[in-house]
């Protein structure tokens, strides 16, 4: 099901303007893994979804990124394949056996023997490394050589594709290539995410838009702040003047309060007129910048700071929510964002903001 929700208010804390947003969190549900009743390759390889609606692997390398895939979405496999580290063409031919036999594919370093012992894999065929491993093949870095072990192990038939319920995400598929090919052979889908950012991509917005119960397992420190914008682009959040981000537009603002023309031109009119009235300011700066990146908005004086102390002694006047809720519900229906701006006197902004919370939802 796509949501569409309206996020116009925004917070302007003495004239100057800041986004308020509330991030949403995901819930990570440690239920057992299951397995694909489908799997497919050497006898005995199992493949698992995540049980993580969302899973970052932190700051890591690519060798142990790999691993860490191999940890995630494979419960055991007879055989695995292991590449040197630093070698990019033991890694290509690596990559290639993998994915014909259907088994996970990973980088020589410090704890790669202990996934292959989780693996339970009594077969390593090796690319490039120079070390013994238990039941190592060393394969030389030539492909008919590669071909010819792949074949003898498999009997001459390549493993079946799979499809897992899961997609992993990686700034690079470049740096992280391993990782990423061990994730494709287990059957989830790869997205390349270069800002780490789904919300700045409509390809892959619309993906997560389409597939909104995928479990992610996200490849990097970068991705550690993906809930909120997974969520939004997940649940189809979009902006009432377009794309995921409050940010990057040009927001042309009549500044006031209503009722009082002397704080300002939103003032001077009633509610519908001020509508109409921001309507044509915002056409003028279209045809003056040839451009539609504008966007109608009220910035609504919520509240003022005073020379007296006041009843709740913060030296600030604050309008009720009832009286300026007619002209906040008249600028959404017209599709109209609304910045409320703060005089806070001597209280803090937050504590003033809770007031107009409702506004702000």
């Amino acid at each position: 099901m796509s949501v569409s929700v309206r996020l116009n208010p925004l917070l302007a804390i003495g004239g100057l303007v800041t986004v308020a947003l509330v991030a949403g969190l995901l819930i990570s549900a440690n239920s057992p893994a299951t397995e694909n009743a489908a799997d497919t390759g050497p006898a005995t390889t199992k493949v698992r979804a995540p049980d993580k609606p969302l899973d970052v692997i932190g700051k890591t390398s690519a060798a142990q990124a790999a691993s860490e895939i191999s940890q995630r979405l494979f419960t055991a496999s007879p055989v695995a394949v292991l590449a040197d580290a630093g070698d990019p063409e033991a890694q290509r031919i690596a990559v290639k056996a993998a994915t014909e036999l259907g088994v996970p594919a990973l980088l020589d370093h410090a704890d790669a023997s202990a996934e292959i012992e989780r693996l339970n894999a009594s077969k390593v065929l090796t690319f490039g490394v120079t070390r013994s491993v238990p039941g190592t093949v060393a394969v030389p870095l030539d492909e008919a050589a590669a071909e010819a072990e792949v074949a003898r192990l498999s009997k001459g038939g390549a493993a079946s594709p799979r499809t897992l319920d899961a997609v992993v995400v990686t700034r690079s598929e470049r740096v992280n290539i391993v990782a990423a090919a061990t994730a494709r052979i287990a059957g989830a889908q790869v997205i390349e995410i270069p800002d780490a950012d789904p919300r700045t991509n409509p390809e892959v917005a619309g993906y997560f838009a389409k597939h909104p119960d995928q479990p992610v397992i996200a490849i990097g420190s970068a991705f550690e702040q993906l809930a909120y914008p997974l969520d939004v682009v997940r649940r189809d959040i979009q902006q009432p003047s377009g794309g995921y981000l409050a940010l990057g537009k040009h927001y042309t603002a009549m500044y006031g309060h209503p009722g009082a023309p002397q704080l300002g031109v939103l003032g001077e009119q009633g509610v519908r007129a001020s509508i109409e009235r921001v309507g044509r300011l915002v056409r003028k700066y279209q045809r003056a910048s040839g451009s539609d990146d504008f966007v109608p908005t009220f910035e609504i004086i919520a509240t003022v700071a005073s020379a007296s102390a006041g009843k709740d002694k913060n030296y600030s006047t604050e309008t009720s929510v009832k009286k300026l809720l007619p002209m906040v519900d008249a600028a959404e229906k017209a599709g109209i964002y609304v910045i409320l701006d703060l005089q806070p006197g001597r209280t803090d902004f937050l504590t003033q903001a809770k007031k107009y919370r409702s506004l702000l939802e």
